[in-house]
């Protein structure tokens, strides 16, 4: 079994045994990273700050369904 999970609007594929530890990851020492470009003045300054409550969306699918999804691979962009 696979799981499919989002984080900040990305949807990653992981096996299902191992999102607990993903999660788990994330939720005891995950901080947010997060860079700022100011075009007014050309700059770009880096953050790092304690996280707060993100919503992760979260679904399950077969072995089946993810061997048929990989076999599509990437999807052409218009």
């Amino acid at each position: 079994m696979k799981a499919i999970f989002s984080i900040n609007y990305v949807d990653y594929v992981v096996d299902a045994d191992a999102l607990e530890e993903v999660l788990t990851a994330v939720q005891q020492s995950g901080e947010v990273y997060e860079e700022k470009h100011d075009h007014a003045n050309d700059t770009t300054t880096h953050h790092i700050y304690e996280r707060s409550f993100q919503p992760i969306n979260l679904r399950l699918i077969s072995n089946a369904q993810y061997q048929m999804y990989k076999m599509a691979g990437k999807p052409k962009r218009q």
